[in-house]
């Protein structure tokens, strides 16, 4: 018989966190959940908590595999699951407060959503700095809002979403990239239904560590990107509902105008032409960064644009690091 809840959980290198991330899930006040550990052949002893907790509570099951990386161990849970709806966390990760699951299962209850979009809290890891989602404080199934507020991410961890949805589209985590795989996931959910609804709940503590694979970068993930991007370009093309569409679009132009964040500090001629090649997205532009971007571009072109953003980010970091050392 199956759950309300099902957690998935991809666990590798994390034997400091996962006990708070599987604790904050089994201590919800909510319990009709099954937790899910995929012990990716993690190097450390995170695979021994696993079995841990599995021997002390029947609502946590463990699989074992050699190492395959986050999105093969999402998939190959996904294939045990029994819950009505799917929560991937990570397992550095944890759930904020132990009522937070009542509260999301009593918006499913009134919403009847295939897709709930939840708050999250963001901690840099070593310092006492929170990063707060300012977003409006508001419910709503309006996709153009949410892409205009920044609320839909590329994460899987914001979104409760129902498994039937996920099977019956064969929407999966591709497990041939080495980045960005989430992302991919999370854009599909766009094309797959119109039933999706933000709730201001504050239900996800995200941990950012430094050398995570989020934090870290290389310039062998530009063909993946290139893939993601080209790939995009034909889901754009081919999809004929047109709210669908413009989230869609939407969601890439974000994307694109974060890669020009990234690429501020490595503005080689590749990835100059990359970003050339997918500008086409950018009137698509909904959040306040990817409308800045695009209206950069038009004034001053793409080279001086990634120039700008350089500074910016630069900016940035100074006033995270002093909010940082005042808190401190």
């Amino acid at each position: 018989m199956g759950v309300e809840f099902s957690f998935i959980v991809p666990v590798y290198g994390v034997e400091s966190y996962l006990r708070q991330c599987v604790d904050s899930i089994l201590g919800q006040s909510f319990r009709d959940v099954e937790v899910i550990l995929v012990d990716d052949g993690s190097p450390d002893g995170s695979w021994a908590i696993c079995d841990e907790y599995a021997a002390a509570d029947p609502r946590v099951r463990v699989i074992h595999q050699m190492n395959a990386g986050a999105a093969a161990a999402r998939n190959v849970a996904m294939g045990f699951a029994s819950g009505e709806f799917v929560i991937f966390v990570d397992g550095d990760d944890f759930l904020l407060g132990h009522g937070v699951l009542h509260c999301v299962h009593e918006a499913l209850s009134e919403l009847h959503p295939d897709v709930l979009v939840v708050g999250h809290e963001k901690y840099w890891d070593g310092d006492p700095v929170l990063v707060q989602h300012h977003a409006a404080q508001r419910r709503t199934h309006d996709l153009a809002w949410m892409m205009r507020h920044d609320v839909y991410l590329n994460a899987p961890w914001d979104k409760v979403a129902r498994r039937s949805l996920l099977v019956d589209s064969g929407i999966q985590f591709p497990e041939d990239l080495r980045t960005s795989d989430d992302a991919v996931w999370s854009s599909e959910l766009l094309l797959a239904t119109d039933r999706i609804v933000h709730t201001p709940i504050k239900f996800y503590g995200y941990r950012q560590r430094l050398g995570s694979i989020t934090a870290s970068s290389s310039a062998s993930k530009l063909a993946d990107l290139q893939t993601i991007f080209d790939q995009a370009a034909e889901r754009l093309g081919s999809c004929n509902y047109p709210a669908r569409r413009k989230a869609y679009g939407a969601y890439f132009a974000r994307f694109l105008a974060f890669l020009m964040a990234a690429t501020s500090h490595d503005a080689t001629t590749q990835n100059l032409e990359f970003l050339a090649k997918h500008l086409y997205l950018l009137p698509y532009a909904c959040s306040r960064r990817a409308r800045m971007t695009r209206a950069a571009v038009l004034t001053v072109g793409l080279r001086q644009t990634v120039r700008m953003t350089a500074r910016a980010q630069r900016f940035i970091h100074r006033r995270r690091s002093s909010a940082g050392a005042e808190m401190r």
